[in-house]
Parts: structure tokens; sequence; C-alpha cells
């Protein structure tokens, strides 16, 4: 195994599948959609592409999809612009651990790749980071392998001798694609059963996954 974990952003390291969620609840409702906790937990993980083709699908209706989209994006993004990020339990330890240890740590993410950016500086977590690769530097996004590979090529490894580490669904299944050692943390989403299956590991939080290594370096 190479000394390289790649993770991902949203609802792993940092606790904003929860606001995403609260926000595309919120414009979904306010455009009157039907279900809209149910839709909004079903675009948890997809990119804005796929939140907007995904909301069109369920009611039938491609030009209110995107403006629920839009105001979704609103809410979110005014919020985040003001508030504080919050950063997900054990995300701090578990990047100090592996920067003390020699690990090179990545990012491969859905998010707009400035957006990724403004996240690391204002969460203070860019200190950790060798690499970080957003959504729109690839041709396609999760679930597709593409980003995992991508980030594995920058840092000049093969996929399988890396961990990968995701909570959504979407995601989790890129980096199996993608032929990493994927552990799922879920955060809003329970793994699939191809992921359940497929998965290296699966925990219940960064602690647990901290703990994993910590044990495993001792032995």
């Amino acid at each position: 195994m190479e000394k390289v974990v790649i993770f991902d952003m949203d609802g792993l390291l940092v606790d904003t599948e929860k606001l995403m969620l609260k926000f595309s609840t919120k414009a979904l409702k306010k455009f009157k959609v039907a279900d809209a906790e149910s839709i909004a937990l079903n675009i948890t993980g997809l990119n804005g592409k796929d939140k907007i083709e995904y909301i069109a699908k369920e009611i039938n209706d491609s030009k209110k999809a995107k403006r629920v989209y839009s105001l979704f994006s609103f809410y979110y993004f005014t919020y985040v612009a003001t508030h504080k990020i919050p950063i997900k339990k054990g995300a701090v330890e578990l990047l100090k651990y592996l920067k003390e240890n020699g690990y090179k740590i990545a990012i491969a993410s859905a998010l707009k790749i400035n957006y990724l950016k403004g996240y690391l500086l204002k969460t203070g977590l860019k200190k950790y980071i060798s690499v970080a690769i957003g959504g729109d530097q690839v041709s396609a996004r999760k679930p597709n392998p593409e980003v995992y590979l991508t980030v594995c090529e920058k840092l000049a490894v093969q996929p399988n001798s890396v961990y990968a580490v995701e909570d959504s669904i979407v995601g989790a299944r890129s980096a199996i694609d993608a032929g990493l050692k994927t552990i799922i943390i879920p955060d809003l989403q329970q793994p699939d059963s191809y992921n359940s299956q497929k998965a290296y590991k699966i925990f219940s939080d960064l602690t647990e996954f901290l703990n994993y290594l910590v044990d495993k370096q001792s032995k």
C-alpha cells in the first residue's frame, strides 16, 4: 500500500450535506414539489447537472427543475459565504495524523474547483492537502471514476494501492470503479448493495478510520 488517502469533501470532511438537504428541501417546497424531502435526499452527492436532471425526471418539467436548482444554489451558497463551514467530527485529528505519518492527502470532489479551494481555505484544511481535483476539471463526474483516476495520475500512484474515503452512494461507486480501496463512512445515505459488497471497509465515522490506521501501524 502507498501512503496515500484520497477524500471526498462534502458530507465527509465538512458537514455540508445536511445543509444541502435543508436548502434543497426548502427550494423544492417553495416550488410546491411533492415528496420534496425524498427528492432532496436522493440528489445528495450528485453534481449540479445531475441534480437538475433528477429533479426534472421526478417532476417532468426541466425548466422548473432548473429554477429549483437556482434557488437551492442561492440559499446554500449565501449561507456558506456568511457562516462558518462545519468540519466533521474527527476530520482534523485524522488529517493531522496522516500528515505527521508521511501520508499524501488528496481530494476528489464533485464540487467545482473554485468552491473546493474556498472550502479548504475557509476551514483551514488546505495545509493538509497535496492535490485537489474538482468536478469541473474532469469530463465525467461521479459516479464515473474519472476524478479518482485523475488524482491517482497526479500523485503517480496505482489506484489499487491507495485508500479512497467516501460517504455517498455515487461517490463510493466512483472510487470503487476506479479500483481504489474504498472506505465508506455514511452520512445521509447508507451504502447500496453494490457499494456494501465492494467496499474495502465501512466505518461509522472518521475517528473509527483513524483508530483502524493507528492499530494497523502498531502491528
